[in-house]
């Protein structure tokens, strides 16, 4: 009696593969057919939209859109970049390099430029923004990098950097420590310069010149700051230079004592 029911059951189970199996073979051939009506159509499609597509094309650029803050960019530059591209198909506009000739402007940080369907354009500026001077005739980003204007404009007061141009970002993240140091003394840095050997020399908003020397600079400063208030009292505010340049002291200038010796302290 099992191996009837056992010999049934193996009936039914190749009467199921085989019906499954008529049943793929039933939908292979749809599937092919409907790859192929895909394959037809696409094109077909494609013909229908392609006209569309080069009317566009032909008719190029007609409208720019500038989005900038306009502190030092104006907006005729910009126009004056792109007026070279008016009647440029839409696809075939380089926007790329649109973008690099907006930035080779000196007072732009980075450019973003992209098309406007159908016809148009959108050009978003953003400006350099000036935290320092740079000894001779230029100034200083935000990113330290060095930025030459044609015209300086009229700014704030900026402290005056100068240095390696390569090292210019190195010379303001310098200029940031030293004055976070000196802001207890309610003094900030007129003049950061860094010499070719990497020597320090800086020179306070009160006219007080502080030679660092190349190494351990800020740690140097940092025993003037300890100081400071004593040294104003020891020569009556009347300080003109302290030279960091020791390991265990310094030496101070009064601004009288243009032919006393110096002091060393420390």
């Amino acid at each position: 009696m099992i191996k009837r029911r056992s010999a049934q059951a193996r009936l039914k189970s190749e009467d199921g593969n085989a019906g499954r199996s008529r049943r793929l073979g039933r939908r292979i051939p749809l599937l092919v057919l409907g790859g192929l009506l895909v394959l037809v159509l696409i094109p077909k499609l494609l013909d229908g939209v392609r006209p569309r597509l080069q009317a566009v094309d032909w008719m190029g650029l007609k409208t720019v859109k500038v989005v900038a803050r306009f502190d030092h960019v104006t907006a005729p530059e910009i126009q004056q970049i792109v007026a070279a591209y008016r009647g440029t198909g839409f696809f075939d506009v380089d926007v790329a390099r649109i973008r690099e000739q907006i930035e080779a402007k000196p007072w732009v940080s980075a450019a973003d430029v992209r098309r406007l369907w159908p016809d148009g354009l959108q050009v978003t500026v953003y400006e350099q923004s000036a935290v320092a001077r740079w000894r001779p005739g230029g100034l200083v980003g935000s990113d330290g990098e060095v930025f030459m204007p044609e015209r300086l404009p009229v700014l704030p007061t900026l402290p005056v950097l100068d240095g390696v141009a390569s090292r210019s970002p190195l010379i303001l993240s310098q200029l940031r420590a030293i004055d976070d140091m000196l802001r207890p003394l309610q003094r900030q840095v007129a003049v950061l310069e860094q010499d070719a050997r990497g020597s320090w020399r800086v020179v306070l908003d009160d006219g007080l010149v502080m030679v660092l020397g190349r190494r351990d600079a800020l740690q140097r400063l940092q025993r003037l700051v300890s100081y400071y208030p004593q040294l104003l009292q020891l020569e009556h505010g009347q300080l003109a230079q302290v030279d960091l340049r020791y390991s265990n002291g310094f030496v101070i200038r009064a601004m009288d004592a243009t032919t006393a010796a110096p002091r060393r302290l420390g």
